[in-house]
């Protein structure tokens, strides 16, 4: 089986006890999936089998929205609702006008530092690990951009506000981050991941609904933001050795396919005059 599941995960479980029931449900262990949700989250993850998982990072660096939920006036270790106030201080007068202003601040590319409750590794070693063992090491600062940031509600202590964001964008973070901009703490008390690309949650899944006949995107669906070629001939033949190609096309990544089977070869990437294979499919 080949193919993305669109899941809507709950909150109390890991994005990897996701993966695991798929697993047994499919009796397959080739999967994988799209994107980290903290276990607190709720939301949209995209979980790839077979085949599928050699496209993982394609969709993985699509841009994602989430619905966000900060409390203000008390902060966290974790930046969540899942971990231990380490501080209070009294909230503001705030206002719409005044929120949404310091919203649009956030707009645009910069640099986030990862937080210690993370996955991300450094020296071997999961960050959460360390912060598990009360350890703070220094983190390298990422590029991330933010393309929206827009206030949906405001009751206090609660700040309700939609994020469209890259790849790598920590929402603690910036929930953080907007606290203090307004003069005080926060941590999140609420996330749902709302899109991957065009992928929604109204596309998804539930767990209790998940069986083996649950519905498939073929690998050529799931990329249909990508430029999509159909090949035949000595075409087809060097795609399918990953050999450099000349393509009709300005599209900077595309997909290939057979044309005569519709199934997918691999993804290339322009390179000056040509195209270069990045993954065999």
């Amino acid at each position: 089986m080949n193919g993305v599941l669109i899941i809507n995960k709950p909150a109390g479980i890991t994005s990897h006890d996701v993966v695991a029931r798929v697993r047994r449900l499919f009796s397959m262990r080739q999967v994988g999936h799209c994107g980290t949700l903290d276990p607190f989250a709720t939301g949209l993850l995209l979980v790839t089998l077979g085949k599928a998982t050699k496209i993982s990072r394609f969709l993985e660096a699509e841009n994602k929205t989430y619905r966000a939920t900060l409390r203000l006036g008390q902060s966290t270790d974790s930046l969540d609702c899942d971990g231990t106030i380490v501080e209070t201080l009294p909230i503001p007068l705030l206002t719409a006008a005044s929120l949404t202003k310091t919203m649009q601040s956030f707009l645009g590319e910069q640099e986030q530092i990862p937080p210690m409750y993370s996955a991300v590794k450094i020296g071997g070693k999961k960050l959460y690990e360390l912060a598990r063992k009360g350890e703070t090491i220094e983190r390298e600062a990422r590029r991330i951009q933010v393309e929206d940031m827009t206030l949906l509600s405001y009751q206090e202590p609660f700040v309700e506000f939609r994020v469209v964001c890259s790849r790598g964008t920590y929402v603690r973070v910036l929930a953080s981050d907007l606290a203090s901009r307004l003069g005080t703490v926060g941590h999140l008390a609420q996330l749902h991941r709302e899109a991957i690309g065009s992928w929604h949650d109204n596309q998804s899944l539930s767990l209790e609904d998940l069986s083996i006949d649950s519905p498939l995107l073929s690998i050529r669906e799931a990329l249909n933001f990508m430029t999509q070629i159909g090949l035949t001939g000595n075409s087809l033949r060097y795609a399918q050795y990953g050999r450099p190609l000349t393509l009709d096309t300005q599209a900077p990544v595309v997909l290939l396919f057979d044309k005569e089977t519709n199934q997918p070869i691999a993804i290339y990437e322009q390179r000056g005059n040509q195209y270069i294979c990045l993954r065999g499919i």
